[in-house]
């Protein structure tokens, strides 16, 4: 009895069973009012608190109290208690990577939590789906559960629960790379008073903040917050935690070389993965198991534990676990020599990497569109408004001119007969205002509507010219992987044995066309980024002389190939502010297409001059030169121009584009000076003293003719 009346009166103070968050109930004592009651509602609530109590635990004992509550919701037609009773048998799944399963039942619970209006809940509900999405591969679809839940948490300024949402949402920022944005949401959500942040949630956020500082290198600070971590976990009971902080702590041993103490951890996170019934934590013990073997040169109990990795991984969908086994498989077939097995193992891991990068891109244009879609929905309903309010203000105007005339006529009739010519000279003026009035409004009707068209017409071409940035963009980055994947296939074609001339060559042939590739990708990649208006750029002073001549001082061997001199010839020490990165760019290509085009046995000469305020840069070299219809295209992308390499170099045709775009940049002119078959000058000005008053917006590029 004494247990019935402690609950009641936990209950009767407004403690609801979807916001008990510190675990100070001895599920014991909880059973045992079980034993002792007949009443509905208190064994649906005392059901849907054991397996609140139980569910990071003991799943599999949590799911079994929510069905029970579950049931007897349903039969004694509870709402509440259906709802929580889904949502803790989808929790109970959830926590076993049983994630089609939790979905299920998370699914009916949202729904009665829409119904039922308790926004609350529809948040907590929409940050256990959010997680599911990122651990199966599907980071869009997470981001936008995790950004819906996270507003609905601001407008009820739930602390607890926007300090998960954003811990959920700072590890897909780690898993996308971005560490800092992660770092700075984990730390930023530190920053509540201690006594409102669950116990639990703290432990989440150090544990997190720990494996960032493990990826940083800073291993003092990693072994400390997760010390902490593991701490609040052992205060709440919340073993899922103490697992996660085990795998961790275990591969931070293995880099520290302590093997015997990174194996005694993760075999105790294996043991309490395998108690908690956790697939996806015992992936991790057991990836990080192997990767200990590994270093240890243990190679067949490494392939082992990764294999029994992979095994779980691919049973039960975890894509990147999945991936990242194959990966570690690849890494230890290759360190022993075994190039069969190690292309296997790597095709499969490029195979999966690449499916994944392709459902990410097809996600984001996807979001494009439907942002796009968004707009205009948007915009028409804005005009379709406009429209009624216009519609709306002319029906006023003309209701007040009708009362004024009906005014004037009483008026009219009862004062004297002798205003009647008054009257209609009125009635006639006030006419001719209505028409002037109306065909002014129609005027300015028809101008409005010009501009909302040309205005609509802005906004389509912003947004077609940002989806063709950002596509641009995603297929240059994804080109990387077939060129990556060549090359890999060459390294690993030298493990097979000793190749013959033939095969060195076409190896060689290969590896030359997968560096031009690169370079190719490189150069787009640097253009994509010097054409945003507002690059930023970095001002110093330099001596110009010194630079130049540091710069010049490489291709030296590059040039004696061909037995072309480097020579520079400046008019004492210059000194000029300016961004050095980008002038490094200018020079670097100048002088490599210099060599390029140089004829053997030729002479580079490099200049600097003093001008006013200005300093000329010059490089000339005794080339082919160009003809006039070249000076006219030279500067532009992807231009194939007369004059040609002299030793059958591979030339992209963006090097000069680059250098035109850097000049501008930089608030200076480029020019040349041909004449065909005598060589070419490239004479630079730029300012000795660019400063942020001075700089002026850069030229727009220039595009093919």
């Amino acid at each position: 009895m004494k247990y019935i009346l402690l609950l009641v009166a936990l209950l009767s103070s407004k403690i609801f069973i979807g916001e008990l968050q510190a675990q100070r109930l001895d599920a014991d004592s909880l059973k045992k009012v079980l034993s002792t009651t007949e009443n509905d509602t208190l064994l649906i609530l005392t059901n849907l608190k054991l397996s609140h109590i139980l569910y990071g635990t003991d799943p599999d004992e949590s799911r079994k109290h929510a069905q029970n509550a579950l049931i007897l919701s349903e039969k004694t037609g509870n709402e509440k208690g259906i709802l929580n009773g889904n949502k803790y048998v989808g929790i109970s799944y959830h926590v076993q990577s049983n994630y089609d399963s939790a979905s299920f039942y998370l699914n009916k619970a949202i729904v009665l939590s829409q119904k039922l209006h308790l926004p609350i809940e529809t948040a907590r509900i929409l940050n256990i789906l959010g997680l599911s999405d990122h651990r199966t591969g599907k980071p869009q679809e997470a981001l936008e559960k995790f950004y819906t839940a996270i507003n609905i948490a601001d407008s009820l300024k739930s602390i607890p629960l926007n300090i998960s949402i954003s811990n959920n949402i700072a590890l897909l920022y780690r898993q996308q790379g971005d560490i800092k944005k992660a770092l700075e949401i984990y730390l930023k959500a530190l920053e509540w008073p201690e006594e409102k942040i669950p116990i639990i949630g703290r432990g989440n956020l150090l544990n997190n903040i720990g494996i960032i500082y493990k990826d940083q290198q800073r291993d003092a600070e990693a072994i400390e917050v997760f010390t902490q971590a593991k701490a609040a976990y052992t205060e709440g009971r919340h073993r899922l935690g103490i697992l996660s902080t085990l795998v961790n702590i275990g591969s931070l041993q293995t880099r520290k070389k302590e093997y015997t103490k990174s194996i005694q951890s993760n075999k105790q996170a294996i043991i309490l993965a395998r108690e908690l019934n956790s697939p996806y934590n015992l992936t991790l013990a057991y990836m990080s198991l192997g990767k200990t073997f590994g270093e240890m040169g243990r190679y067949a109990e490494a392939k082992n534990s990764i294999k029994k990795a992979l095994e779980i991984a691919q049973e039960k969908e975890l894509l990147l676990q999945e991936m990242d086994a194959f990966k570690i498989l690849y890494l230890l077939n290759k360190q022993q020599g075994l190039s069969s097995n190690a292309l296997q193992y790597y095709e499969q891991y490029t195979l999966l990497k690449d499916s994944l990068y392709e459902k990410e891109r097809s996600d984001k244009i996807a979001e494009l569109n439907a942002l796009y879609e968004v707009k205009a929905k948007n915009t028409e309903n804005t005009l379709l408004k406009k429209e009624k309010e216009l519609n709306e203000n002319a029906l006023q105007i003309s209701e007040a001119k009708l009362q004024k005339q009906y005014t004037a006529i009483i008026a009219s009739v009862i004062v004297v007969v002798l205003l009647a010519v008054l009257i209609l000279l009125l009635t006639r003026n006030s006419y001719m205002k209505k028409e002037a009035n109306k065909q002014l409004l129609e005027k300015q009707e028809e101008v409005q509507h010009h501009n909302e068209i040309l205005s609509e017409i802005n906004q389509k071409l912003s947004e077609t010219n940002y989806e063709k940035e950002s596509l641009m963009h995603v297929v240059i980055h994804d080109l990387r992987s077939p060129l990556n994947r060549i090359k890999a296939l060459m390294d690993l074609l030298k493990l097979t044995g000793p190749l013959n001339e033939e095969q060195l060559q076409a190896r060689q042939l290969t590896l030359d066309a997968v560096k031009n590739g690169s370079s190719l990708i490189n150069s787009l990649l640097d253009i994509h980024d010097f054409e945003k208006e507002d690059l930023t750029l970095n001002l110093n002073t330099i001596d110009l002389k010194s630079f130049v001549q540091g710069l010049a001082e490489p291709f030296n061997q590059q040039a004696s190939m061909k037995n072309i001199s480097i020579s520079l010839k400046s008019e004492g020490n210059v000194d000029i502010r300016t961004d050095a990165d980008l002038f490094t760019r200018v020079v670097d290509n100048l002088i490599s297409n210099a060599i390029k085009f140089s004829h053997p046995n030729s002479q580079i000469n490099l200049s600097i001059k003093q001008a006013d305020k200005k300093v000329v840069f010059t490089v000339k070299d005794q080339g082919p030169g160009f003809d006039e219809e070249d000076k006219k295209r030279v500067f532009r992308k992807f231009q194939k121009l007369s004059a040609r390499p002299t030793g059958g170099e591979s030339s992209t045709g963006l090097g000069l584009y680059i250098v035109h775009l850097l000049v501008k940049r930089l608030n200076g002119n480029i020019s040349l000076e041909s004449t065909r078959g005598e060589g070419t000058s490239f004479i630079i000005t730029l300012p000795k003293n660019l400063n942020q008053e001075t700089l002026t917006r850069a030229a727009d590029p220039i595009e093919n003719s």
